[in-house]
């Protein structure tokens, strides 16, 4: 009766800790680089790299370069949902910048920036 109780002990640990990678995984989605073609500004279509990575803490943090001007501007602070995650910023003209991100497919994501205007981006894949 022990051996059994062992095993299944041992079953239901695998199994949660398969789950929760599985999840770990899931929840990276929005790391990695994003380029992100942002469309119908008042200077025309832009397109921004948006790098991101996990700090010790789990949480999102990176940069944004703006190609159009070759700024790299450090993001602020990120709110990360299951679906989507809001990063914040400030331009260059010291005003605060949020761009909404929402998963896509596999390495897509559609969103905005400050709700006005729309965007579209896919994930950047590293050379081998």
């Amino acid at each position: 009766m022990k051996k059994i109780s062992f095993i299944l002990a041992v079953a239901v640990f695998l199994v949660c800790s398969v789950a929760i990678n599985a999840q770990d995984k899931a929840n990276d989605y929005f790391a990695g680089t994003w380029e992100l073609l942002v469309k119908d500004t008042p200077d025309g279509d832009g397109i921004m790299v948006v790098n991101l990575k996990r700090n010790t803490d789990g949480k999102l943090e990176g940069t944004i370069i703006d190609k159009s001007k070759g700024t790299e501007l450090k993001i602020t602070r990120a709110e990360e949902k299951t679906k989507y995650v809001t990063l914040y910023f400030t331009s260059t003209s010291s005003y605060e910048v949020y761009v909404f991100i929402e998963k896509g497919s596999e390495n897509s994501v559609t969103g905005s920036v400050m709700d006005m205007f729309d965007l579209t981006g896919k994930r950047v894949e590293k050379k081998k």
